[in-house]
């Protein structure tokens, strides 16, 4: 695992590495190549506060999120027709899939939470997700971009290979 900045050129380079090496990206959403924290309200143990982010999750506010450079990458991907997939805390509600298809973005699949009453951690979210989709085998070739570094090292664990995106917004 290994840390990356959200940079221009750090995108192009990873693009280039995921050409050559073939792994399946699997990207995090909010700090990896959108930028939420407009709407974003923690909790006092520094938590993401669900319940009033989904109350900011309305269009008005999604089309507010801004891109981050790492959002070349997926839509580069989308163009070249290489398989890639998204795995986001965020509830995959209308206005979220909105956002990506105007981004010009087209995962293979989008793996979110299940629903208003998921609370689980961001770690154990993805994780079940991952495991529950893929093999054991498919694991081992894909790779999580994530800016948090627990979900990298929960990615890891089992299996994965993994970039750390830090994002400082939340």
């Amino acid at each position: 695992m290994f840390t990356l900045q959200n940079t221009t050129s750090n995108a192009t380079a990873l693009l280039s590495g995921i050409i050559a090496s073939k792994v399946v990206p699997v990207f995090d959403m909010d700090g990896v190549f959108a930028d939420a924290s407009h709407r974003q309200i923690c909790n006092a143990d520094g938590s993401l506060n669900l319940d009033k982010y989904r109350e900011m999750s309305t269009a008005e506010h999604v089309k507010k999120d801004a891109e981050l450079p790492m959002i070349k990458v997926l839509q580069a991907l989308t163009r070249l027709g290489i398989e890639f997939h998204i795995c986001t805390a965020r509830i995959m509600c209308d206005n979220t899939a909105s956002w990506i298809d105007a981004k010009k973005i087209a995962p293979k699949s989008v793996m979110a939470r299940c629903g208003d009453h998921d609370s689980r951690r961001d770690h154990k979210l993805k994780t079940t997700n991952l495991i529950s989709r893929f093999s054991h085998f498919q694991l081992k070739n894909m790779m999580l971009i994530d800016d948090n570094l627990d979900n990298c090292k929960a990615a890891k664990a089992i299996g994965m290979k993994a970039i750390n995106v830090p994002f400082v917004g939340h």
